[in-house]
This record gives C-alpha cells, sequence and structure tokens, in this order.
C-alpha cells in the first residue's frame, strides 16, 4: 500500500525459517524489516503463561480429555473461527474421521456447516473421538497427545502448529489460507 512505501521499516508475525524466500524479496523493497515471530510463544517466553486472542469461548475439559490419551495419538481438527463446511463436506469429514480407526478432537463450531445446523450424536458416540465448539488451540497443539492437526491453514493456525512441532494436514479455503 501507499502507506507501507513511506515507512521506515516492517515487523511481521512471522520467521524467516518459515518464510526465508519471501522475507528476501520483501528485505529488497524494506531494508528495515523485521521477523519476529511466531508472536504468541514470544508473549508466553516473556510472561511466561499463555494468552489466547480467542473471541469464542473456549472449552478447556478437552485438556482432560487429551491427558487420557496415549502420546501423539489424536488428530486435532479446526477449520478456525471463520471458515465453514457444505453439509455434504461436513458428512464426508465426519465419515472419515469415524471409519479410520484414530482418535479426533474435532473443533465443531455452531455455525460450521454453511445454511443450518447438523446431527453430530454418531460421531460424539464414538470413544475415541471428541467434538468441542472450541478449543484453547494452543494448548492442544503443545499437548503430548496431539500428533497431527488437520486445518484450514488461517496464518494463526499455522505458525502455531509450526511452533508446536505439529504436521499439518492442509484444506485451505480462503483468504490467507491459499
Amino acid at each position: 500500500s501507499a502507506s507501507a512505501t513511506r515507512s521506515k521499516g516492517l515487523i511481521l508475525n512471522t520467521s524467516n525459517c518459515l518464510e526465508a524466500p519471501i522475507l528476501s524479496q520483501i528485505h529488497s523493497l524494506f531494508p528495515i524489516t523485521y521477523a519476529v515471530g511466531p508472536l504468541h510463544t514470544l508473549v508466553e517466553s516473556i510472561t511466561s503463561s499463555s494468552v489466547s486472542a480467542s473471541l469464542l469461548a473456549e472449552d478447556r475439559s478437552v485438556l482432560i480429555w487429551l491427558d487420557a490419551q496415549p502420546d501423539r495419538s489424536v488428530v486435532y481438527v479446526s477449520f478456525g473461527s471463520l471458515a465453514q463446511l457444505t453439509r455434504e463436506e461436513f458428512l464426508e469429514f465426519r465419515h472419515g474421521f469415524v471409519n479410520s480407526g484414530h482418535r479426533f478432537l474435532w473443533v465443531v463450531r455452531p455455525d460450521l456447516v454453511a445454511g443450518g445446523t447438523l446431527a453430530v450424536e454418531m460421531v460424539e458416540s464414538e470413544e475415541r473421538v471428541r467434538l468441542v465448539a472450541w478449543a484453547p488451540q494452543e494448548e492442544v497443539l503443545r499437548h503430548r497427545a496431539v500428533g497431527c492437526f488437520i486445518t484450514h491453514s488461517g496464518w494463526n493456525s499455522t505458525v502455531e502448529s509450526a511452533a508446536a512441532g505439529v504436521p499439518m494436514v492442509c484444506w485451505p479455503r480462503a483468504w490467507d489460507q491459499l
């Protein structure tokens, strides 16, 4: 933007190890560029506590459920706070999760499925599947039981997962996710 070209420098929520090629290009346009991310880990290192930026109420009981699971056995699934699935996409994911034999912690917001409500009783009856309306994502990703993250690839989710060392299966929907 025009205001960016007048700036003295840039401070970006990323790191060189994540985005070296693009940071090199940015640095050629803006010689004073600081990659200081992931910012959530910086806050934790300064304050010794986790700070959630979530506007949705987090269900912290998922941490108790995770405590009862074996190490690296749970697939965490969250498509963020805005992305929506069609009913058909939701049913395909549900079918895949139930039939996979893996443990899942799945964030199913009330508005996750576009155009209406959905029946989730069938999934939640599975002992190895836990549904939650919203989860404390940073803590979930750092939990010893989580071994994989199925994500929409939003930037916050991406840097949180990378910082926690959790591999991702990415299913981008829109915006920065692509």
